[in-house]
Order: C-alpha cells, then sequence, then structure tokens
C-alpha cells in the first residue's frame, strides 16, 4: 500500500517541469514577501516614529554601515525623532528585522522594570552567546520574573554597597591605562 502510493507520487514528479518548479518558487517567495510587507504594516509597531532612507530587504543597514558607528547614529535619530523610535537592521534580510530603541531613564524604567513582563527581550542575546540557556537576560515572562525573584536579594542597596572600592579601584586602573594610551598616541 505504501510502495504503491509512493510510486504513484513518483510518477506524478515526474511529469513536473522545471518551468512550472521556477514559476511556484518564484509565486512562493513573492506571496511570502506580500505576506511581510502586510504584517509590517499592520503592526502596532508602525505608528513609532522611523528614520527616512530604509531600502527593501535591507533597510537602514546601509545607512548604519555609512555613519560608521551605529550607536551614534541611533542617538542622532532620537534627537530627531524623539525618545522612542524603529528602525529596521536590514539583519534577517530587511524583513522582520524591526528594532525599537527606547532613551531615557524612565522609559528604560518602564520597559525592563515596571512593564518587563510586557515586552518580549530580543533573540540577538540568545545568538551572540550561544549556550546561554534562557538566563535573566535572555528569558521571557513567568521565567524572567522568577528568575529576577531569586536573584534581586543580591543586589539590595547594603551589598551593592560593599562593591563601590572595587568599582572604585577599577574606575582608577581605567584611567591609568587611558591616560597611558593618550600620552602614546601623543608622541
Amino acid at each position: 500500500m505504501i510502495l504503491e502510493f509512493l510510486n504513484e507520487i513518483f510518477r506524478r514528479l515526474q511529469s513536473i517541469t522545471w518551468q512550472s518548479v521556477i514559476l511556484t518558487l518564484i509565486a512562493c517567495f513573492a506571496a511570502w514577501v506580500i505576506h511581510k510587507i502586510i504584517q509590517e504594516k499592520l503592526s502596532p509597531l508602525s505608528k513609532i516614529p522611523s528614520p527616512p532612507g530604509r531600502l527593501p530587504f535591507f533597510g537602514h543597514l546601509f545607512t548604519l554601515i555609512e555613519a560608521g558607528n551605529a550607536h551614534y547614529k541611533v542617538q542622532d535619530w532620537h534627537g530627531k525623532y524623539g525618545p522612542i523610535i524603529r528602525f529596521n537592521s536590514g539583519l534577517g534580510f530587511g524583513i522582520g528585522a524591526e528594532r525599537v530603541v527606547v532613551y531615557g531613564a524612565d522609559l528604560i524604567k518602564q520597559v525592563l522594570v515596571t512593564n518587563s513582563y510586557k515586552f518580549d527581550r530580543s533573540t540577538f542575546i540568545k545568538s551572540l552567546v550561544p549556550g546561554s540557556g534562557n538566563g535573566l537576560f535572555a528569558s521571557n515572562g513567568k521565567d524572567h520574573a522568577r528568575q529576577r525573584k531569586m536573584i534581586n536579594p543580591a543586589f539590595n542597596i547594603a551589598n551593592l554597597r560593599t562593591f563601590v572600592p572595587a568599582f572604585v579601584d577599577c574606575t582608577f586602573d581605567l584611567v591609568k591605562v587611558r591616560k597611558e594610551l593618550l600620552c602614546m598616541e601623543q608622541i
């Protein structure tokens, strides 16, 4: 029975031409692109300001590369478009690679602390550090809340004060190294 079924499928596949295969692949790709564009236009993120110059499939990738330092370019965009912006990094073929960036202590606190359960963290962290698992920085929802509840006591103000001398020592060491590097550059 199974052998007959497989023979029938094989027989039907032999009658398919290369032209029909290529046409089918092109139609599938076009349908996928249209689906992604419609999905993006209907997304709630589409209401967030975005800089101009976005290219299909590449997003703002060339703008970020041209700037030399993506961080400074995003800062510039914040100055022009406000404390919440979205841009397309161009990674992931430019479709579905939307990034939302918030500036300002109050907004960051709202996203990371007050309403953290409403925002999913990017999978970028997991891809950046393979094997990092589902730790505090990469987890979402109830997993994140549970992990944070367990780790919060270690970060109370009394414990953090004990770290101040180490922070000061490391800061002085870093300043010393930077001064030495600056002196070497001036020679």
